[in-house]
């Protein structure tokens, strides 16, 4: 049995020959070595005391003078750094992988023996906080630690690396999925407002926003298509993009595909022409690139990048999700765009009647334009001014200075203001007292412009919420009246069912076909064939493509 004294000086050996073995668990690796020794082949038993000196002197040998490692040292190796299970892999081919290192990689046998010896904070890194590549070489600081070495090494350890090109065209699908929840029916020339809202507040916000939207009017699509990879990658790996560009294979058929599908189905990638041999998209790289043809994208590019990385990885992934939505929905125009059959009253009651009975599944943009529709027939145009008709889902109340999602004023007298609120699901007491907090603010707007006109703003408001469910109102289950900022509030709230009634019923709205087609129809039947709001919209209807192009 080894003494206390000869495992601490087989761990100082150990250690000694930077082995991939973590500090806590050095200890145990001294044990498996010593018992190797012990109860290993008979050839190979020596006494205890001896152990520590002999692993140094094969260690030394095998260093020193390039020859192949000895069977026992292998074995030695084997037993050390296999006490961790989960580098079982790596401890049976450490040599293998070190001489890999040296001859594909052209690492002096220490610098490989270095870098072998961070496998444990590499797969920590790489599993536990989803570093890429380049972040794990900085944070190592490893001479010659290129990108491939540090591949090498996560893939004998056995697990995946940080970025895998394999995902790419299904974090594409999921964007284009996802561009009809953040914008539903809006056209790209007005969403900039639900752009700059979905972004939310933080350092810079309002310049990041103006980057990306003066980026997407320069018509030079390799520079908006290098940023939606660059954010695309995010969903992977903890990264700064536009920095260490090629550690996520740019010129990959993958790639080369996703740029096709996007955009040119016959142009090179565009990183080949307008980034090749180029580190990072940083400013040194963007005054290079200034001319008629890219204006200032390359500026604006690289401060994108450089506002994003000011951000912290669950805050740069959830803007990089939004941008790259807001990306596919300029770039929507080279996308297959069949209009749909024209509308007739069975499809306006095949409709009405779904929608208004539960959930439409397209994260309310449906339930949204039902409240738009059926409100126009309570207020038709003749005697009521309508604002917020087509809004986006995700346009703030305040950013439109409207009390609603919608809001009719009335023409006979212009001092009373009908509002609704549409929601998806159903309502409960924080949503209508954070709603109506809100108010203050569109109020103070209203008086402030009114009073740059001389005039009063003597206006009465009623607020309507119309959601699926409003059961779960407790404090606003029959409804109340505030006076906020000094004028009178009456809110109110219905269900869908409710809705329809005070507009008629079935019978009455659908020989509305006019504003129908207008508020609804059209605007689903212009969206590109693959966004899936379109295709529910159609198993709504039972409406078809139409065969005219």
């Amino acid at each position: 049995m080894s003494s206390s004294a000869n495992i601490s000086e087989i761990c100082e050996a150990l250690l000694a020959a930077s082995l991939p073995i973590d500090p806590n668990s050095m200890e145990s690796a001294a044990i498996q070595v010593a018992d190797y020794y012990e109860n290993g082949p008979e050839e190979s038993r020596i006494p205890a005391e001896e152990i520590s000196d002999r692993f140094g002197e094969m260690w030394s040998f095998w260093l020193e003078n390039y020859d192949s490692p000895s069977k026992e040292l292998k074995d030695v190796i084997s037993a050390a750094v296999g006490v961790d299970h989960e580098m079982e892999e790596l401890a049976n081919g450490y040599f293998k992988l070190e001489e890999k290192l040296e001859e594909k990689q052209f690492m002096a046998r220490s610098h490989a023996i270095a870098l072998i010896g961070c496998a444990p904070l590499i797969r920590t890194l790489v599993v536990e906080q989803h570093l890429g590549l380049d972040r794990i070489r900085g944070i190592l600081n490893v001479p010659a630690a290129t990108f491939d070495a540090i591949n090498a090494v996560i893939s004998s350890i056995g697990i995946d690396p940080p970025f895998g090109s394999e995902r790419i065209a299904g974090i594409h699908e999921t964007d284009v999925s996802d561009v009809a929840a953040l914008f539903g029916d809006i056209e790209p020339d007005v969403a900039g407002e639900t752009f700059r809202g979905l972004l939310g507040s933080f350092s810079r916000c309002d310049t990041l926003a103006d980057d990306v939207i003066d980026l997407g009017l320069i018509p030079f699509e390799p520079y908006q298509f290098m940023l939606y990879f660059e954010l695309l990658t995010l969903e992977m790996v903890d990264r700064f993009p536009g920095r260490a560009i090629y550690e996520c294979t740019p010129r990959s058929s993958n790639v080369k595909a996703l740029w096709n599908s996007m955009y040119h189905p016959t142009q090179e990638n565009p990183y080949l022409n307008n980034a090749k041999s180029v580190y990072s998209l940083d400013e040194a790289w963007a005054e290079t690139k200034l001319s008629r043809q890219t204006g200032n994208g390359s500026i604006l590019l690289a401060d994108v990048f450089s506002i994003l990385a000011e951000l912290p990885y669950t805050t740069r992934r959830r803007v990089a999700h939004i941008i790259r939505c807001y990306l596919i929905l300029i770039a929507d125009s080279r996308q297959t765009k069949t209009p749909l059959e024209p509308i007739g009253v069975d499809s306006i009651k095949a409709f009405v009647k779904r929608v208004g009975i539960s959930n439409s599944l397209t994260k309310g943009v449906l339930d949204q334009r039902l409240v738009d529709f059926l409100t126009r027939c309570i207020h038709p145009e003749e005697g009521w001014f309508a604002r917020g008709l087509g809004s986006s889902v995700n346009e703030t109340n305040a950013s439109g200075r409207k009390y609603g999602d919608v809001e009719y004023l009335d023409l006979s007298n212009r001092a009373h203001i009908e509002a609704y609120e549409a929601h998806g699901g159903g309502l409960r007491d924080e949503y209508i007292q954070a709603h109506i907090n809100s108010l203050h603010e569109t109020v103070r707007y209203h008086e402030h412009e009114a009073k740059l006109r001389n005039e009063p703003y003597d206006m009465t408001v009623r607020v309507t919420y119309v959601a699926h469910d409003v059961s779960r109102l407790i404090d606003f289950h029959d409804g109340c009246t505030k006076e906020i900022e000094g004028i009178p509030f009456e809110f109110r709230f219905m269900t869908y069912v409710d809705l329809l009634n005070a507009a008629g019923g079935i019978d009455v709205v659908i020989g509305n076909l006019a504003d129908f087609n207008e508020l609804i129809h059209q605007r689903i039947s212009r969206l590109p064939d693959a966004y899936t709001l379109k295709r529910r919209y159609q198993e709504i209807t039972g409406l078809g493509l139409s065969e005219k192009n």
